[in-house]
């Protein structure tokens, strides 16, 4: 990043060094995830981070484990490994722990929720 005037998280499409289209993440500018500036989303730049975003990803979670585990105590969401940095969703039969460790996810977790 050479310059950033614009809010200190965001929801961004980056661009590579040859100026092609990489994708859209979240964007830190400074705080508690400033080592890595931006996270990746989707390789995708159109792709809309919405609800159906987020709907999609934790359905595809919860497909991947549903027929792993005998009880509904599992983690969900394990953040990169689910393609949601910084996103983790504990699950304890009923209800679901939300914890999100990435600044510019903090916005979003209405979204989520």
């Amino acid at each position: 990043v050479a310059a950033w005037d614009g809010p200190p998280h965001a929801v961004v499409n980056l661009i590579d060094e040859s100026n092609r289209e990489a994708g859209v993440a979240t964007f830190c500018a400074y705080g508690r995830d400033t080592d890595v500036a931006a996270r990746l989303l989707d390789s995708n730049v159109y792709t809309k981070i919405d609800v159906g975003f987020f709907r999609r990803r934790l359905s595809a979670a919860f497909d991947l484990r549903k027929h792993l585990f005998d009880e509904p105590f599992y983690r969900l969401c394990n953040g990169e490994g689910d393609q949601l940095p910084g996103v983790y969703v504990d699950r304890y039969d009923s209800t679901l722990v939300v914890k999100v460790i990435v600044g510019a996810m903090d916005a979003l977790v209405p979204t989520i929720v």
